[in-house]
C-alpha cells in the first residue's frame, strides 16, 4: 500500500511538474499540487480523462507521464491485489486441519440421534 502511495505522489509530482513547465498559464493542466493529486490518483483509480495534453506546450512529456502512469500503477493495484489474496489464501491454508475437525465434530454432534 506504501508503494502504491509513493508511486502517486511521484506521478502526481511529476505532472504538476511539467504543467508548471508550460510558460504560457493558459495553457496549463493543473493550477494546483491537488489538482495534480487527484488526478494520478483518478488514474491509479481507472479514470482515463486525458484532459487538454495536447494543447499544452508539453505534450509529449505529458502523454509520455500520462502512460507510464497508468502502466505502473495498474501493476503496482494488481500486485497488491496478489499480496492480499495470497495472505489470506495462507491463512485459510494454516487452519486446514483443525477447522476440519471441527466441522466432522459439528456433523457428529448434530446427527448424534442417529447413532442411539
Amino acid at each position: 500500500m506504501t508503494i502504491l502511495c509513493l508511486t502517486i505522489l511521484a506521478f502526481a509530482d511529476a505532472s504538476y511538474a511539467v504543467s508548471n513547465a508550460i510558460t504560457d498559464p493558459t495553457k496549463r493542466y493543473f493550477t494546483a499540487y491537488w489538482q495534480s493529486l487527484l488526478r494520478s490518483y483518478l488514474i491509479a483509480l481507472g479514470d482515463f480523462d486525458y484532459g487538454n495534453y495536447n494543447g499544452s506546450g508539453q505534450a509529449v512529456l505529458s502523454w509520455l507521464f500520462f502512460i507510464l502512469a497508468t502502466l505502473v500503477n495498474c501493476v503496482v493495484m494488481l500486485n497488491l491485489l496478489i499480496a492480499v489474496v495470497s495472505e489470506t489464501f495462507a491463512d485459510v491454508l494454516g487452519t486446514k486441519v483443525e477447522n476440519t475437525f471441527k466441522e466432522r465434530a459439528m456433523i457428529i454432534s448434530e446427527n448424534y440421534f442417529l447413532l442411539s
